[in-house]
């Protein structure tokens, strides 16, 4: 009957499935990410291996006059934790626009955030932080540095988490640890790396499917198998906060175009 099932479809939706399911990353994804970005106030050209024009969304979350109030508290993010960023930035290979959108969209900048299970500035799920640094371990994704850093917070409890037989064995990492503004960025950057890898999708990157799957789990929609169609498709399948994150960030007037569109002066 499966095969039946299968003969039935399309060859166009039997192709359109196959590249639409999440990948399986690897170390080398992560090693030769370089993602880069075009906004319409920067027409410098895209050079990286994967490459995002903003806005990708028509729409708007932010009005006009809230553009300079966004600008004012992202520069304080900047000042606070600007040193921590640019060290996990390259740590990670993670642009620092990233980073400071989705801590600025996650948690405004306060380290002390709590939403349910979600923990501080990335908002990382306390339930989710021990099986994100197994994963990337498993992987071996980890490099020198993150180890090091990690073993800086965690001390013993890493070796703890890397003798873990699978995912979901234990909670290691507690939210007291994740109030900790540096174990907190590099917790949820190895994880928006894990995702960014998954959905890369003809040399550019979802962030609509990332950013739904970091916001609704990483099981969620079938860990994004189920996440099939454009941007637009994605907005209509998700549920209203999800949609207001995903045009946060990529839509017009969206923090990350913000961002990048200062780099070019």
């Amino acid at each position: 009957m499966i095969g039946i099932g299968i003969l039935s479809l399309s060859l166009a939706t039997i192709v359109y499935y196959l590249i639409s399911r999440t990948r399986e990353i690897t170390s080398s994804d992560k090693q030769n990410r370089l993602i880069s970005f075009s906004t319409s106030y920067c027409l410098s050209g895209l050079n990286g291996t994967m490459n995002i024009n903003l806005p990708a969304l028509s729409d708007a979350y932010y009005q006009d006059y809230e553009v300079s109030q966004n600008r004012v508290k992202l520069n304080s993010i900047k000042s606070r934790f600007g040193r921590l960023v640019d060290s996990i930035s390259q740590m990670t290979r993670l642009s620092d626009s990233l980073i400071y959108s989705f801590i600025f969209i996650e948690s405004r900048g306060d380290e002390f955030a709590v939403s349910g299970k979600a923990v501080g500035l990335m908002q990382v799920g306390v339930n989710s932080a021990t099986d994100i640094i197994f994963t990337e371990y498993k992987k071996g994704r980890l490099n020198s540095s993150e180890i090091a850093l990690l073993q800086k917070h965690l001390g013993s409890r890493l070796n703890q988490i890397f003798s873990m037989k699978s995912a979901g064995m234990d909670q290691v990492v507690t939210s007291s640890d994740l109030f900790n503004p540096e174990l907190n960025i590099l917790i949820g950057c190895l994880y928006l790396g894990q995702l960014i890898d998954e959905h890369q999708e003809n040399n550019s990157v979802r962030l609509d499917k990332v950013v739904t799957r970091y916001n609704m789990g990483y099981y969620s929609f079938s860990k994004g198998s189920q996440l099939i169609g454009d941007a637009m498709d994605i907005i209509a399948k998700v549920n209203p906060v999800t949609r207001a994150y995903i045009t946060k960030l990529i839509g017009r007037n969206g923090i990350l175009e913000m961002l990048e569109a200062e780099k070019c002066g």
